[in-house]
């Protein structure tokens, strides 16, 4: 509330820019990585001593490819996603998280030919995989948008990207509602409209 009443735009979690503190940005304030649900300080670490050694994740795939499988799970890769960690790529999170299994699976098969030393295969592999997730799969079923922010409050504590009654803010205007803060502004018995999202 501090930053929006400043002006300051508080920014998704993100791969290539958040660590295990709150990071100040040219764009924003970039949510701590270890501040969603499920992402534990040793994961963070994992990523962002990957990213100072070789630099910036520059898709989905390249972040699997270059990440230990061991240490960052499909579990937390799903958290990551659906916190925001990837919007970057451009990708939709459904698109994201379709992707998951496949190149999850696919990614652990080039390790470990690669471990066995089959070198001219696994680069004619890699080249195959990289083409083949270079473009998002089609999402026959989007998730609502609803779905999505309540899924970001279940994993950061609040809704960062937006909020659910954002839909609503016309019919909140035409109504004359008040938002709750405000009351203290107001008279003594005064009689006001507010609306709130019931849990």
């Amino acid at each position: 509330r501090e930053c929006q009443s400043a002006g300051i735009p508080i920014l998704p979690p993100d791969v290539n820019e958040s660590g295990e503190t709150f990071q100040a940005t040219h764009q924003g304030i970039r949510f701590a990585m270890t501040g969603i649900k499920g992402v534990g300080a040793g994961v963070v670490a994992a990523i962002v001593e990957e990213r100072k050694k070789r630099g910036a994740f520059k898709s989905f795939y390249e972040f699997f490819k270059r990440m230990d499988t061991k240490k960052v799970g499909k579990k937390v890769v799903e958290s990551l996603v659906e916190a925001g960690s990837f919007d970057f790529t451009g990708w939709s999170r459904d698109a994201l998280l379709m992707t998951i299994d496949p190149i999850h699976t696919a990614t652990l098969k080039e390790k470990k030919e690669h471990s066995l030393g089959i070198l001219s295969l696994f680069s004619k592999i890699e080249d195959g995989n990289e083409a083949r997730f270079s473009q998002p799969p089609e999402v026959k079923q989007a998730a609502a948008r609803q779905e999505i922010l309540q899924k970001e409050k279940a994993l950061l504590g609040f809704f960062l990207t937006g909020h659910p009654m954002d839909d609503y803010k016309h019919i909140l205007h035409r109504l004359s509602c008040i938002p709750l803060r405000r009351l203290d502004q107001m008279e003594h018995g005064a009689v006001f409209r507010s609306a709130s999202i019931v849990e």
